[in-house]
């Protein structure tokens, strides 16, 4: 149960591990981490070596887990990976061989003080070519207080170390090379290699005894004899099991170099088909005056030949960072040529030299390989790539802000443009290739952005939108109730409300519209005095609002007349309110002179006017100029009469209703207490405005005129 407890934890640690590779601030006060190599120099040898490679804090830390990666030279091998500190040991599941890779976390996860962090033991290939070579230490990291707080940040603590590769010393300024007359030979055909010996030293022209190796692949050929035109050996020793030929001379002076009879010739038998490796692996040469004094010092070795025996082969390079092939071609057979990881067919063409001509490999799409025909694998190939060039344009009104350093970009190339922002703008960017979008990388200002070179396959289009930040509100018309400024700033997407203090004796209308192009912008009131434009609708463009207040008294035409003259110079007047064509009142709202509700005709007289009637010595024009400062619009329903001749409303129309007209245009009564005002207005028969002689006849005679 412990052990299922602490995979958990290290899964959990390893998620956090993960997270904080988003974080790009560097943990505080990181201590110095230091790689070294066990040695910085080593001989070529015809025997694999080794060296180790040490990865520790300069101080020591405490952490909980941490991790370290070492990368090595092509065909290098890491065969071991192990921690000598006590807090730290490392087990097989901490590490991989292959990729050199490791990670530690202690058990628990609890911190834990560690001086180092991993030896390395890496294996250079035996016949490794002099050189400098490079074993990087990447990706070191470390946390402490189960994985929460970093110690050692990615990235900040990477090194690279240098490991040379020098030719063999020697003691003596002899020098022994292998050498060859042949590239080619057939099978059941002899090979002879001739091994001469020659002196860097001026004053030293000739040599007495020596000793040379000679390593070749036993799958191919096989030790012969020496040619008895060469120089005579004293001893041969052949090793056919592991392919190696010892040849010893001693006895009187050899001049060195190349003349007749100063140089051994090794014969060969060629036996398969192949390409044989034949090596001079060891030589040692002096002269007789040393011979009581000193073994025979090292001399300098060169040589080392690769013959086809059989079908011709030829050596392929070139382009090995793009491309993945074996290292020879075999005549008659197409050669096949894959691609790295990372790289696409899309983004280049592949291209060989063959015997001074240059072609280009077609592209198998069913095998995903390059191929170069048999009939031009015909000498040794060199290969080369050419990257694909696109175009690349801008567009969207921000265009003008963008700056393209070029207008064609290229395959693995990382392309970089930058934007000039201008104040009071906000601006989106969108790059796609091939009509895909794709990600760049962006600095913290948002003025530069890069593309990444592996993504840059197709034509690239860079389109810029820039909108203003804020659109410019204008308020106009009746802006006296409109709570704050007249001239406002909306931020670009956000709601934009409002508020207006409402007076209850009027109506309210608010319209907007953007300034520039006069189209409609949709404005919604809330209801409880405030309004909105949604935020999708503030684009940048200025908007103008238009306030409207309006009283209910604007939606009549008013009208007064002298409807009856009554003793006392006063008179009765008919106040019409007709409601303007076009407009209507709201829901259950109706005119009110002095706080009641007026009258309407049921069969629509006076054009379906409002009526009142009011006993007054002033006259129709001051009447009218007053009318509005008695008339309110309340809710309920309006007042009834009717001009049907039953002026009484006792349900008949007869006699005495005329002489109910005819009591009223002399004057009979000076207020409503008598007579109800609904009867005044039913006494208009003719429907003239006013009441005379004319109605009470109309009545009598049991004729409506109108």
């Amino acid at each position: 149960m412990k052990h299922i407890a602490k995979r958990s934890l290290s899964m959990l640690l390893a998620l956090v591990m993960l997270c904080s590779l988003c974080v790009n601030a560097l943990a505080a006060d990181e201590v110095k981490v230091n790689s070294a190599l066990s040695a910085t120099e080593l001989e070529k040898s015809a025997s694999a070596q080794t060296v180790r490679v040490t990865v520790a804090p300069a101080s020591a830390v405490t952490v909980s887990n941490y991790e370290v990666k070492l990368e090595v030279p092509k065909g290098w091998t890491i065969t071991n990976i192990e921690n000598d500190d006590p807090n730290a040991a490392l087990t097989a599941a901490d590490y991989n061989l292959a990729n050199g890779q490791m990670g530690w976390t202690s058990k628990d996860a609890e911190d834990k003080s560690v001086s180092k962090f991993a030896t390395y033991t890496v294996e250079i290939p035996a016949n490794t070519a002099a050189g400098k070579y490079e074993l990087k230490v990447v990706g070191v990291t470390a946390y402490k207080n189960y994985g929460q707080d970093a110690v050692l940040t990615k990235g900040q603590h990477d090194s690279t170390l240098t490991l040379t590769v020098k030719e063999k010393t020697t003691a003596t300024g002899y020098t022994a090379e292998l050498s060859t007359w042949y590239t080619q030979r057939e099978v059941g055909q002899t090979l002879t290699l001739p091994v001469y010996i020659t002196s860097s030293e001026a004053s030293v022209t000739t040599w007495n005894a020596a000793t040379v190796k000679i390593k070749y692949d036993p799958r191919y050929v096989s030790f012969s004899d020496m040619q008895q035109f060469g120089l005579k050996a004293s001893e041969v020793y052949d090793d056919k099991t592991n392919g190696v030929v010892t040849i010893s001379r001693y006895g009187d002076s050899v001049k060195c170099g190349n003349g007749n009879g100063t140089f051994f010739m090794a014969v060969f038998d060629c036996n398969a088909v192949g390409v044989a490796n034949f090596q001079l692996t060891e030589a040692r040469v002096d002269l007789q005056d040393n011979a009581n004094v000193q073994d025979a010092p090292l001399a300098t070795v060169k040589g080392d030949l690769f013959i086809q025996i059989g079908t011709p082969t030829y050596k392929v390079t070139g382009a090995e960072q793009e491309l993945r092939y074996e290292p020879t071609a075999e005549a008659g057979k197409d050669f096949i040529i894959n691609m790295q990881e990372g790289y696409v067919v899309k983004g280049l063409d592949v291209h060989y030299k063959v015997g001074g001509k240059d072609y280009t490999a077609s592209w198998d799409a069913d095998e995903n390989t390059f191929i170069i025909p048999a009939q031009h694998v015909t000498g040794d190939i060199e290969l080369y790539v050419s990257y694909h060039s696109y175009n690349i344009t801008k567009t969207g009104s921000g265009a003008a802000d963008v700056t393209l350093p070029q207008q064609v970009l290229d395959y693995k190339a990382d392309y970089t443009f930058t934007l000039a922002k201008k104040d009071g703008y906000a601006y989106t960017v969108k790059v796609t290739i091939g009509g895909e979008e794709v990600t760049c990388t962006v600095n913290e200002a948002g003025t530069e952005y890069t593309i990444p070179g592996d993504k840059i396959l197709g034509d690239t289009v860079v389109a810029v939108t820039r909108t203003k930040e804020a659109s410019q509100i204008t308020f106009t018309g009746s802006t006296d109730d409109l709570v704050g400024e007249v001239s406002r700033s909306a931020p670009v997407g956000q709601d934009f409300t409002f508020t207006i203090t409402k007076d209850a004796d009027y109506e309210y209308t608010v319209s907007a519209k953007y300034t520039e192009s006069g189209e409609t912008v949709p404005v919604t009131d809330n209801g409880d005095g405030t309004y909105t434009i949604a935020g999708r609708y503030i684009t940048g463009d200025d908007i103008s609002i238009t306030v409207s207040k309006i009283s209910p008294l604007d939606k009549f035409d008013f009208s007064v007349y002298e409807y009856v003259k009554v003793d006392g110079g006063k008179s009765v007047f008919l106040i019409l309110a007709n409601v303007k064509s076009g407009e209507t009142l709201g829901e259950g709202k109706v005119p009110a002179y002095d706080g009641s509700n007026m009258y309407t005709d049921m069969s629509g007289r006076y054009n379906s006017a409002y009526s009142w009637l009011v006993f007054s010595d002033s006259t129709a024009a001051t009447l009218l100029a007053d009318v509005k400062n008695h008339i309110t619009l309340v809710t309920g329903e309006a007042k009834s009469y009717k001009s049907n001749n039953d002026v009484n409303y006792t349900g008949t129309a007869d006699i005495n209703d005329a002489q109910l007209v005819y009591n009223i245009y002399n004057a009979k009564y000076d207020s409503f207490d008598v007579v109800e005002m609904k009867m005044f207005l039913s006494a208009d028969i003719n429907g003239d405005k006013v009441v005379n002689v004319q109605d009470a006849g109309a009545i009598a005679r049991g004729t409506v005129l109108f």
